[in-house]
């Protein structure tokens, strides 16, 4: 009651003093001004008092203490990761699964994931070309196990959590162990600033699937119109398999009715050993034949596993809030030695899912160690980053496109040689430059786009405010 009753009184004081006394014949102006500030002040200095107090929200017991604050992000993979690169030197990247949601900002660490209410949008556009398993817009977590697109962002470093239920990246070898997290390094890291000598246009890459764009990536740099484009070399292998449904589960077309929860699909198949094994989703869609979803937080998760090897798909159902029309995904199970029989699909709602297409890619590795030497063969050197600019130099033997592992945005200018140089958009969400062969100097600085056209517009409306303000008042004197 006290929550209510007193800022309603404070009102009806103020509307007391502002309507009754709207001529200002009981108060003097100047005080009936300071009584109907000095209410308005009382009323919030009561609301935030009430709100942290025992007698009200009490919202002081829910905070967290300075030393809960230092044990809960001493015990996050970004410290144990913080720790371990202490003494490295140059520009890197760690990855993950299962992150805590931006502990990385803590140690100036620098993750491939990211919590954040503004997303860049090329970013955002790669990663739903790419069928990465993202479930929030605005929630990017690291590149799904993926060994190229680790690669391509300059991941040095894989930490899991103990008992970690997915698939080491390809070339990701285990170093050591802190804090209890395993940590991988990457025998294939590139540097940043590394160069394509080959092309591909967005048009061609647009054109392959999910899995080849990756690939696509680490033999061509891929630009809006380049002279040339490149085609793909490509030694992926599309392998069969027959279905099995589990108990509850009904084959229909192109997908699965679900009678229960937690029913199972068995993909049956004999995959090449010593090969990558992926899973290429398309098109899924849940569709709730049963009326079962009231919450529109609601998610249809999908677990597929292969061989102890764990990868979960948070697919939202279009009732969701937060729904983005994400329903592409790709899953990584890595190499197998031995190989892989059985692939489960587990569906977790009650209803129906349904899917354009589900394929089964075995992949080779072979020729990934020259692709990666072919890219950092000549690449930037005493790199500087500093805030909102980057400095380097490169010398290249030929025509070349410089790869900036930084997301595109037309806040970026670059200066080569002392002179402007064009930043072009590339990979579909980092950014590039064209370098004619020598030695050359590259330094990009950012501004915030529109940030100085706002800010003259905010100081031109204040004086607007100010000059009308005194026009107001002058005019009021003379009458």
């Amino acid at each position: 009651n006290e929550r209510v009753i007193v800022p309603f009184l404070l009102c009806v004081i103020f509307c007391l003093i502002a309507v009754l006394d709207s001529e200002e014949r009981f108060l003097k102006p100047k005080l009936r001004q300071i009584l109907m500030i000095g209410i308005i002040v009382f009323n919030v200095l009561f609301i935030y008092d009430y709100n942290l107090s025992p007698r009200g929200g009490d919202l002081v017991s829910d905070l967290l203490s300075i030393e809960e604050v230092k044990n809960f992000t001493a015990t996050s993979e970004a410290y144990a990761m913080k720790k371990y690169t202490e003494k490295d030197d140059g520009f890197f990247r760690y990855s993950m699964n299962y992150p805590t949601n931006n502990a990385s900002i803590l140690y100036d660490a620098h993750s491939t994931n990211f919590y954040w209410s503004i997303t860049n949008p090329y970013d955002q556009k790669f990663r739903n070309d790419i069928g990465l398993r993202d479930r929030l817009s605005w929630q990017l977590i690291g590149y799904d196990d993926r060994a190229e697109l680790e690669t391509l962002a300059n991941v040095r470093y894989y930490i899991v959590k103990p008992g970690y239920p997915g698939a080491i990246p390809y070339g990701f070898e285990e170093t050591d162990t802190v804090d209890g997290y395993p940590i991988y390094e990457n025998r294939y890291v590139l540097p940043f600033g590394y160069t394509y000598s080959k092309t591909v246009s967005t048009e061609d890459y647009e054109k392959l699937n999910m899995l080849e764009k990756q690939e696509m990536m680490m033999q061509a740099i891929v630009l809006d119109d380049p002279a040339t484009s490149a085609s793909l070399v490509s030694d992926d292998r599309y392998i069969g398999y027959s279905t099995e449904c589990g108990e509850g589960v009904t084959a229909v077309e192109k997908g699965f009715h679900i009678d229960g929860e937690d029913g199972e699909v068995h993909l049956k198949l004999n995959s090449p050993v010593d090969r990558e094994l992926y899973v290429l989703i398309k098109g899924l869609r849940f569709i709730d034949s049963e009326g079962i979803v009231e919450d529109d937080n609601i998610i249809s998760t999908v677990r597929i596993e292969a061989n102890d090897v764990r990868s979960y798909i948070y697919h939202m159902t279009d009732k969701n809030r937060y729904y983005y029309g994400k329903s592409d995904y790709v899953c990584c199970f890595g190499s197998n030695p031995e190989g892989i029989s059985d692939i489960t699909m587990t569906l977790y709602l009650e209803g129906t899912y349904v899917f354009d297409s589900i394929e089964v890619v075995s992949k080779s590795m072979d020729g990934y160690d020259g692709y990666v030497q072919d890219l950092s063969k000549e690449h930037m050197n005493n790199v500087v980053f500093e805030a909102n600019r980057i400095s380097g130099e490169i010398d290249v033997s030929e025509e070349k496109y410089l790869l900036l592992s930084v997301p595109y945005s037309k806040g970026w200018k670059a200066v080569v040689d002392g002179e402007e140089a064009q930043l072009l958009p590339a990979n579909v969400h980092y950014m590039a430059l064209y370098l004619k062969p020598g030695h050359h100097t590259i330094e990009l600085k950012y501004r915030t786009p529109g940030l100085v056209p706002g800010l003259c517009l905010s100081a031109l409306g204040f004086v607007l405010f100010g000059v009308t303000a005194f026009l107001g008042k002058k005019k009021r004197e003379k009458e």
